[in-house]
């Protein structure tokens, strides 16, 4: 299966997807599963798989938790973007305690 490389991704993302993905790989084939019994416990499909596992950039960020998930790796997701877990939910209540339910006069469907 070839991978189409998204020129809209920078070279070294491309270079950093591809690493994923070949760590990946080497997760699942440690545990020694299958292609075919991690996306059968993914509920995806098996070229979904070897996509993310190649690399390519248009795999769901929900696919690689839900990999991540049935490998037993999901705390590594901590480590993408090292930020005290303490200041980022302390931004998030920021930034919500502006939001105001919508009322039933100010929808529009």
């Amino acid at each position: 299966m070839k991978i189409k490389i998204d020129l809209r991704t920078p070279a070294q993302g491309n270079e950093a997807l591809a690493e994923l993905g070949a760590r990946l790989r080497f997760l699942r084939k440690e545990k020694g599963l299958t292609i075919p019994d991690l996306a059968g416990r993914m509920l995806i499909s098996e070229n979904t798989l070897r996509s993310l596992e190649l690399g390519a950039s248009g795999v769901s960020v929900g696919t690689l938790v839900n990999a991540l998930y049935h490998l037993g790796e999901l705390d590594s997701l901590a480590r993408l973007a090292p930020v005290d877990a303490t200041l980022v939910r302390k931004s998030r209540k920021q930034s919500n305690a502006g939001l105001k339910p919508v009322r039933d006069d100010e929808r529009d469907f």
